[in-house]
């Protein structure tokens, strides 16, 4: 299934406005209060606004992950980097037990639109780095079970083809913490 968006000043003002009402729509959910079921990481303390801590399984590091705010039931993206000091690999899941499903995308520009594919996997060049960002290659968490705020963290495991699983805590921003205002 391809998606097709399209961004322009207006769309983003308007997208603004959609990630708000989503995020306010989950605050009365009886999820406790922000950040209150925040899991730590292996040392016990939170990830931080900058993403999650570097995580090292054999030759691949995991860091700098972040989720977007939503809803429950909603879906959300997951942004991170990806090192990778040894062989070529492959990134062929994303999941949290926050989520019923998660998936990888990339985005592509056709004729002014933004395009988001769902892809199979995602190539870790041996030696070279992965990085999903916003507009670009992704994963997503779907089908929420509870809302994601600001301030929360979420662990994202991250699957390879090689065999190899790296879990990291990544924290939930703001669409707003997203945009680089000039």
């Amino acid at each position: 299934m391809v998606r097709r968006v399209q961004w322009n000043t207006g769309g983003l003002a308007v997208l603004t406005a959609c990630f708000t009402a989503l995020a306010l729509s989950g605050c009365g959910s009886g999820a406790g209060e922000r950040g209150a079921d925040r899991p730590p990481d292996e040392t016990g303390a939170p990830a931080g606004p900058g993403g999650s801590r570097p995580i090292t399984v054999g030759a691949l590091t995991v860091h700098s992950a972040l989720i977007l705010e939503a809803a429950a039931g909603a879906r959300t993206s997951v942004y991170a980097e990806v090192e990778n000091t040894g062989a070529p690999d492959r990134l062929v899941a994303v999941r949290s037990d926050d989520a019923a499903a998660g998936s990888l995308h990339h985005m592509r520009d056709q004729d002014g639109y933004m395009l988001m594919e769902p892809v199979a996997a995602l190539e870790v060049p041996g030696g070279g780095d992965l990085t999903l960002h916003p507009g670009a290659s992704h994963g997503m968490l779907e089908r929420l079970e509870r809302p994601l705020l600001p301030g929360d963290s979420v662990r994202v495991v991250f699957t390879f083809a090689s065999g190899t699983t790296v879990e990291v805590v990544a924290p939930v921003v703001s669409l707003l913490d997203l945009v680089e205002v000039p």
